[in-house]
């Protein structure tokens, strides 16, 4: 139920839509392999070991950036994200789905230090490289609304 509340429009003539934003990131491997131990567990916030957040993480790890509830009003997306590969590049393709783009954009703004001037540590070893919004439209009788559209 919390899942489809951050996901999907609730009300209004955008019922059951929902809006997605897609990001791909690439990974500097080789620069985050070469981070000591505990500093990889700082840049992400959690323990790689067994993927325990971290109780002492900086301001900076990025478990801290994007809590959800952290944010005022709640920054609650459906995120998922899936790793790619090309030859030796490779990163993180990531998907929010949110009734809104504005969650989405205070985790974004929180990220690039845009709120209080802390930069999110993942930018130690990804950058961005593209990205995209959409909007899906919500199913009727098992076919896509475009009512919104007025088509």
């Amino acid at each position: 139920d919390a899942a489809s509340a951050a996901a999907i429009v609730g009300n209004g003539p955008l019922a059951g839509s929902s809006f997605v934003a897609v990001q791909r990131w690439q990974h500097d491997f080789a620069r985050f392999e070469a981070m000591p131990g505990d500093a990889q567990d700082h840049t992400i916030g959690r323990r790689r070991s067994d993927n325990e957040e971290l109780d002492d993480a900086p301001a900076s790890a990025h478990v801290k950036r994007t809590a959800q509830e952290s944010f005022s009003p709640p920054a609650f997306v459906l995120r998922r994200s899936m790793p790619w590969a090309t030859g030796n590049d490779g990163g993180l393709v990531f998907v929010a789905f949110g009734a809104s783009f504005a969650a989405f954009e205070a985790q974004l703004e929180r990220m690039t230090g845009r709120e209080d001037g802390i930069t999110d540590a993942l930018f130690t070893f990804t950058q961005p490289l593209d990205g995209a919004y959409f909007w899906c439209p919500a199913l009727k009788d098992g076919k896509l609304d475009l009512t919104p559209l007025r088509l």
